[in-house]
Formats: structure tokens, C-alpha cells, sequence
């Protein structure tokens, strides 16, 4: 028989945490403490009148995984005796150094990682192209329109696109640097301005930027807005660069960084690079008054423009001796 016993507070979140491990887990309380358990349970010190049935139930166990929350229902800590926390930590230790059960720490599952997309040849080289909005193709009728696939296209390559709106260059590299690049690749990088960051919270992640803030104001009190103008930020995004370009060099794979959206900060740190191409005019900073055309948003770029963007990274690529 093997018996999982998951212990925490008297509340959902202990319910939700067990059924992440098994969605068979019951709670087990005065009730139903007596029958024979197999399989996951939960429960907590509140759920069961007294120590005894907690450690006896803890004593049939073949695993303990601890999901204690950050702040306990009696609204005390570990510093507190005989606090929920402090009672509940000395049992679990308690009985698993007597009858040798090992104790883990619960893991969240639920954690929504953004898993890239996977290559799209294994038999030869391939394009992957990664970006914000305009990569994505907002904007456009179609993806058809967008200058990844018109490159794509007429590179005869297959390709992956990653790219998300409102996104960063730090999660844009972070993509990358998930993603199954080999040797041969031509990996393209939309730049946007390093003012954006990427911030975990709730299961999503949120793309941190100007826009961001207007929609979700209260989201200041999180990571303050005038985060995405600091320097440590900036230093992150130049590392997310830097990871990039260690990582294309180490695999072998060809990169080329190209100037989307950048500001005038970034480009001074990277303009005088061979693998990096300004779009935009002289200095790329004066992006929006050099678009072809608007897509059907009014705000980014229309199919005209994208394929300028195409037309000028292919010409790069022919330069480096990409292609």
C-alpha cells in the first residue's frame, strides 16, 4: 500500500495543491480519519480533533508533502509556539525521523510555462524568427502578410515563429533560448524597446509595458511602473542579448538582431555590431514615421511595411553570408 499524505492549512489552496498531484486526493478529517487510506490524501492539524489522529495518520504514510501557505489561517508563523505552522512542521518531523518517511516540499504544477514551438525540419536548416507585436503580426489580415513568413518564403525555409504582443526582448531571447536551435539555423531577433519586462503572477504571464499599465493601473503596487525605466532592467535585457548571441555562437547557428522598435539606449550599446541591422531609416529610432503603411489597427505596421522588413533582412542575411 503506498499512502501520499499532503498537510498544510485548513483552507482550498491545501485541496487544490493536493489534486495538482492527484486528482483522486480526498480530505481526510474525524469522519473518515479511521478507514483505510490509500492513494493521496489531505489534511491539516485544523481538520482532525486532536494531535493523536494527526500523528497516527501521519505515522501510515509512505511520503509527506508539506504545501504550507505563506500566511497560516491562525495569522501566525514558525517563530510562534504552538502556532499552526510550529505544530504542524514538529509532527511531520517528528514522525518522519521515527518511522522514516520521507518529506517532500509541494511543487506547483500549475505553473504555466510558455513552452516555444517546436522546429519545424529535422532533416535540414530552418528559420526561427522571434519578436513582439509586429512579428506577431498584429495588425495584418493575415499571417501570411507578416515579414517572417514572406521571408520564410522566399528563403525556401521552414520556420518558427515566436513572438507574442506587448512582449519583451527578455522574453523574446528567453524563447530562443528554449527553443531546438541547431547548427545551420537562421535565427532572426525582433527588438523592441528594452522599457518592457515579462512578470509572473496569477498562472499568467503578463507582458509589462506602457499599454500594460493603462489596462491594469493597480498592477503599480506589483511592479511599479517606473521599473521599466530602470537601469537594472536595462542590464537584464543587454544579458538576454548577450545569453542569445553566446548561445548562436556555441550551436553554430547564424543571428541577426534587428532594430523593430528599439530606442536610442539599446542601439548605442549594439549599432556598431555586424550581426545587427537598423530598419528604420539612419538611426531606427524614428520607427513609426517610416512605416509603408498601418494595418487595420491604425498602430503597427501594414503588409507593405513588412515587406520592406523582409526585403532589408534578407539583404542583410546575403551580406553576412547567411545565405
Amino acid at each position: 500500500m503506498s499512502l501520499v499524505i499532503v498537510v498544510g492549512d485548513t483552507n482550498h489552496e491545501l485541496a487544490r495543491k493536493a489534486k495538482l498531484i492527484d486528482p483522486q486526493a480526498y480530505l481526510v478529517t474525524d469522519d473518515n480519519v479511521l478507514d483505510i487510506h490509500n492513494g493521496t490524501i489531505y489534511t491539516s492539524i485544523g481538520d482532525l480533533s486532536s494531535i493523536s489522529k494527526f500523528y497516527n495518520l501521519l505515522s501510515q504514510s509512505s511520503k509527506i508533502i508539506c504545501a504550507f501557505p505563506k500566511i497560516w489561517s491562525d495569522q501566525k508563523n514558525i517563530s510562534n509556539k504552538y502556532s499552526m505552522h510550529w505544530l504542524t512542521s514538529m509532527y511531520v518531523l517528528l514522525v518522519s525521523k521515527y518511522f522514516d518517511i520521507p518529506v517532500h516540499n509541494f511543487v506547483d504544477t500549475n505553473i504555466k510555462l510558455q513552452i516555444p514551438l517546436p522546429r519545424q525540419s529535422n532533416t535540414g536548416s530552418q528559420l526561427w524568427v522571434a519578436g513582439c507585436s509586429t512579428t506577431f503580426g498584429s495588425g495584418l489580415v493575415s499571417p501570411e502578410q507578416r515579414y517572417a513568413n514572406i521571408l520564410g518564403n522566399e528563403l525556401q525555409m521552414p520556420f518558427t515563429v515566436l513572438a507574442e504582443t506587448g512582449s519583451s526582448i527578455n522574453w523574446a531571447c528567453g524563447q530562443l533560448l528554449q527553443s531546438d536551435i541547431r547548427s545551420g539555423d537562421i535565427v532572426i531577433c525582433g527588438l523592441t524597446t528594452a522599457s518592457r519586462d515579462m512578470y509572473y503572477y496569477k498562472n499568467t504571464v503578463n507582458h509589462l509595458n506602457t499599454s500594460f499599465y493603462k489596462k491594469h493601473p493597480t498592477f503599480n503596487k506589483i511592479v511599479p511602473l517606473d521599473y521599466l525605466e530602470s537601469d537594472d532592467l536595462f542590464y537584464k535585457t543587454m544579458q538576454s542579448i548577450n545569453a542569445v548571441r553566446n548561445f548562436c555562437k556555441k550551436l553554430g547557428a547564424k543571428l541577426l538582431l534587428v532594430s523593430i522598435h528599439t530606442d536610442i539606449d539599446l542601439q548605442s550599446c549594439i549599432v556598431s555590431s555586424a550581426d545587427f541591422l537598423i530598419i528604420h531609416g539612419s538611426n531606427g529610432c524614428d520607427w513609426e514615421n517610416s512605416f509603408f503603411d498601418y494595418g487595420t489597427d491604425n498602430l503597427h505596421p501594414g503588409p507593405l511595411t513588412h515587406q520592406y522588413y523582409a526585403s532589408k533582412i534578407k539583404n542583410k542575411l546575403k551580406e553576412l553570408d547567411y545565405i
